[in-house]
């Protein structure tokens, strides 16, 4: 922290720990004696990766143990998660990661509820216009062909849990390779959905 400028806030993200959680608290601690002045907390160790569950109540326990903000991470797929992971952790701030690509307005839907106490999820017509925009942006930065379509289909791999017509698109472009291709089939699926 000495190197770093005052006017730069110094923030962590740490997991529970490397295979067990024994050192969590004391790992969480010397991240806000060092100097942090906030940090984030995956709830799961390194040898869980991203397997459920996530240890929600451990992110209480880090959070009642350091004297800095702490922002709970961890399978947070839905508004409802978001809820809930606000609940167990006792924390204020979440960071959202898988579930916004799965979900992606997974954020709207959030700060919505924030602002009203409710929230409408997108229809997959609004998604399916910022999956041709996603496609076109990708296409637009790489003359390597395989790229998109690469990131598309790994996009819908993940958002496929989230909504079926993800894996009707997924089925359709599935065998394909050449952009040309998937650009026709991503227009022809929009229309299908505003249809």
């Amino acid at each position: 922290r000495d190197s770093l400028p005052a006017h730069i806030p110094l923030t962590a993200k740490m997991r529970l720990g490397f295979e067990d959680k024994t050192l969590a608290l004391e790992c969480a601690q010397a991240i806000a004696e060092g100097g942090a002045c906030g940090l984030t907390v995956h709830a799961r160790t390194k040898v869980e990766g991203y397997e459920p569950p996530a240890h929600w109540e451990w992110v209480r326990k880090i959070r009642d143990a350091v004297n800095v903000p702490v922002t709970a991470n961890g399978d947070v797929f839905t508004l409802q998660d978001y809820l809930d992971i606000k609940t167990v952790s006792g924390c204020n701030s979440v960071m959202l990661g898988r579930g916004a690509v799965m979900r992606p307005d997974l954020a709207r839907q959030i700060k919505q509820y924030e602002q009203s106490g409710s929230a409408r999820e997108a229809d997959f017509a609004e998604i399916a216009g910022w999956i041709n925009l996603f496609f076109d942006l990708c296409t637009a930065k790489e003359a390597n062909n395989k790229y998109p379509v690469a990131r598309l289909k790994q996009w819908l791999g993940m958002m496929k849990r989230a909504y079926p017509q993800a894996e009707d698109l997924f089925a359709r472009i599935r065998t394909l390779k050449e952009a040309a291709e998937v650009k026709q089939v991503l227009e022809s699926f929009e229309r299908e959905q505003k249809g």
